[in-house]
């Protein structure tokens, strides 16, 4: 009975043994083929406008983790990351293990390619180095053998300066012996010309099969965002596309369906013209605006960069707050994002940002698998509280619903769908941009030109029309300002239409003033704006003739103005021989001109001023009986002549004139004045365009009649209606500078 009983014990031990070796055997094949199958390499390459790739931020959504290497580096997505950076393969089989898996101990060998110290490390499966080994090698195959392993999974590393290897090492052994890598010998190779193929290393990032990767390539200015789950080795080819807005903020983009988004809020300050958005910081402003508008939520630039700016719809209805390319959506648009990724019931959680990092918690069925990466901005209501930080986004759309409505798009953190609906036009909401499609009205593309030829009144500039849009350009030139970001409703040039280089002089600027200008384009659907430059102007007096009558033995500042002005006029080339009968001759002109620089030296009205000013009474029909006294006739053609020639200051008044209902009052005759102790001096006028706007560009003779008057104009404007009646009149600007806006609203 003892005998039967001790048989049958030994038969289930046997079989439970047995049963045991298969478990762990299919557990190691499991490990190895799991090893396998998330054993992936991702090499990176760019396309669009840039080739090349900068850096690359590779986040695991699933683990939340995140790494970042060089576009350059090799992404080596693996189950197991020991912390070494493995070398993906081994090239011309330079390295062996065997047998693999082991019991009581496997044999590696690899080629040494060149002479020098290696060492050979052995690391468990939580990436702890068990056993290392030190030798100075020479070029040949070596083999070293590894025992006393009890079972797992382990990596072996070997690496010296000139080449390195990796490779996975399983074992079925039993514990209690001790861990050993052991030199056995080597076998003298002939090393050929041709260098050993080596892979280059990796770098290293934990990945299980289905993990969500968000990837962002970046080069110089433009980022790409691209949403993976791999599943094989490969090169993932990054789309870079200008996203880039007045403010010179540059935005990541991702590609969902056939749509390219903004992966971040905007924040941009200035519309894509250049001129300013209006901050409305004041509760009680914002609560009566019936203007464009914008803000940082809870009046703080701390939340700019994260959540962007807070803009009401006017902003967004002006179709000049997305960067060049791009635009505000439409409510269609929105659609089309949302049904592509499942329809609202469930496209909220593929389109918020993962975790709580922004979101408040639980953050309902985020997984931002659309790259989206929507972020909870809050919002800003008519009475200019602020609200819902950590709650909820909300994008505009360019649909308006109901009067006084606009169509809108909301995550929120307890919810995983979109919430369409439509709400007041004054709130402020953050704003995501789609990029143009093919089919969209396109603005043109303008280049600016370097500034040259810089002297006290003027220089030389001009552009690059490089793609007329989806329409032809209609107009085109360069503008200038004393401020950046100047616009065509200032001081501009016109250069004509049409594609293709252009030049443009710069004129009527005042010297040892700094200047910025840039190119612009308009077609039928905006004015675009070329990269700005500056320049400043050099130093003198600049050119005015000032103060008549002066006449033959004056002296003084407005006698040295007006030698001044001859001597830009012969500069110019405006004195002509022999436009009398047999005089002026070559000769005589040139003695004239060098009794004028004499004559400049001691400020004195001689016979040289006297018959250059004489020469050109006669030559501009002034007639023969002035016999070179500047009066006020002469005084006006001269400065007319040097402001056509571009030597005259200018100065402008632009602005806006709305209807109380901030509709454009168009078709109005504006007139703008100078208000000194004479009275009321016209310095120009001119008529509201159908957006409302004018501009008004004067000399700075109009109000400076002496050399020592100084600032600007007392300056002002009224408001005629088509039969000359006065409707309004702005404040007076006392000192007015180089440029000013007026704007005006109608009682």
């Amino acid at each position: 009975m003892s005998k039967y009983l001790s048989d049958i014990h030994f038969q289930k031990t046997n079989k439970t043994n047995k049963m045991k070796k298969i478990q762990i055997l299919l557990l190691l094949l499991l490990a190895i083929f799991s090893l396998k199958a998330q054993d992936y390499y991702i090499s990176f390459a760019g396309t669009g406008e840039s080739a090349s790739v900068g850096s690359v931020t590779v986040e695991n959504l699933t683990q939340g983790k995140s790494i970042s290497l060089s576009g350059a580096e090799v992404l080596h997505l693996m189950g197991t990351v020991t912390g070494l950076n493995p070398v993906p393969g081994n090239a011309d089989k330079a390295l062996h293990i065997y047998p693999n898996p082991m019991t009581e101990n496997s044999i590696v060998e690899f080629i040494a390619t060149a002479p020098g110290m290696t060492n050979i490390e052995l690391f468990d499966i939580t990436g702890k180095r068990i056993a290392v080994t030190q030798n100075r090698l020479t070029i040949a195959k070596h083999s070293y053998k590894v025992s006393g392993l009890q079972t797992g999974i382990y990596t072996i590393r070997i690496n010296s300066d000139t080449y390195n290897y990796t490779g996975k090492l399983v074992s079925n052994g039993s514990p209690g012996k001790e861990i050993r890598i052991s030199y056995i010998g080597n076998n003298a190779i002939q090393v050929t010309t041709q260098k050993l193929k080596s892979a280059a290393a990796g770098i290293a990032m934990q990945y299980t099969n289905g993990d969500l990767l968000k990837i962002t390539g970046s080069s110089g200015n433009y980022r790409t965002i691209i949403m993976d789950v791999p599943t094989a080795s490969k090169t993932i080819t990054f789309t870079f596309i200008a996203c880039t807005d007045a403010d010179g903020n540059n935005y990541p983009v991702v590609k969902i369906g056939d749509q390219w988004w903004m992966a971040d809020n905007l924040k941009t300050t200035s519309y894509k013209d250049g001129s300013p958005i209006p901050l409305v910081p004041d509760y009680n402003t914002w609560k009566d605006l019936k203007t464009p508008g914008y803000c940082w939520f809870n009046n703080d630039t701390f939340y700019k960069n994260t959540y962007g700016a807070l803009y009401n719809w006017l902003a967004v209805n002006t179709g000049k707050l997305a960067p060049t390319g791009w635009h505000v959506p439409s409510d269609a648009e929105w659609t089309v994002l949302t049904t592509f990724l499942g329809y609202e019931d469930i496209a909220g959680g593929k389109m918020k940002e993962t975790g709580t990092t922004h979101w408040k918690a639980t953050n309902t069925g985020a997984t931002n698998s659309s790259g989206f990466t929507g972020l909870p901005g809050g919002y800003r209501d008519y009475n200019g509280h602020y609200n819902d930080l950590a709650d909820r986004a909300v994008f505009w759309s360019t649909s308006d619903a109901n009067t006084g409505d606009a169509w809108l798009r909301e995550l929120h953190y307890s919810f995983n769908y979109v919430n369409r609906f439509d709400w007041y036009q004054v709130h402020g909401y953050s704003v995501r941009c789609i990029k143009n499609d093919i089919n969209y009205p396109a603005e043109p593309m303008v280049t600016t030109a370097a500034a040259t030829n810089i002297s006290q009144t003027a220089a030389t500039s001009g552009g690059n029309v490089t793609s007329q849009g989806s329409s032809a350009v209609t107009a085109r030139g360069v503008c200038w300002s004393t401020s950046a970001n100047p616009i065509i409703l200032g001081f501009h040039t016109s250069e004509g239409s049409g594609s293709g280089s252009f030049k443009s002089n710069i004129t009527g600027l005042i010297s040892s003033t700094p200047y910025y200008f840039r190119a612009y384009a308009t077609n039928s659907v905006c004015t675009s704006y070329g990269n700005e430059g500056s320049f400043t102007t050099s130093t003198g007096s600049g050119y005015t003739c000032n103060t008549p009558p002066i006449i033959p033995g004056d002296t003084g500042i407005e006698v040295k103005n007006l030698q001044e002005c001859l001597l830009f006029l012969i500069d110019k080339n405006i004195f002509k021989a022999y436009q009398l009968p047999n005089r002026p001759t070559v000769d005589e002109l040139n003695q004239w001109e060098e009794l004028l620089n004499k004559e400049k030296e001691s400020v004195l009205f001689g016979e040289g001023t006297r018959q250059l000013v004489f020469t050109f009474q006669v030559q501009q029909g002034l007639g023969d009986n002035l016999r070179g006294v500047v009066e006020e006739t002469t005084a006006a053609k001269l400065n007319e002549t040097l402001k056509e020639l571009g030597a005259i200051p200018m100065y402008v008044v632009f602005g806006s004139v709305v209807n109380v209902d901030l509709t454009p009052a168009t078709g109005l005759t504006i007139i703008a004045y100078d208000k000194d102790i004479t009275g009321e001096l016209r310095l120009g006028e001119a008529t509201t365009d159908p957006a409302g706007n004018y501009s008004i560009i004067y000399p700075e003779y109009k109000f400076r009649h002496s050399p020592s008057e100084v600032g600007g104009p007392n300056l002002f404007m009224r408001v005629y209606s088509a039969s000359g009646t006065i409707l309004v009149q702005s404040k007076t600007v006392v000192n007015a500078p180089i440029e000013q806006i007026l704007d005006v609203i109608l009682p």
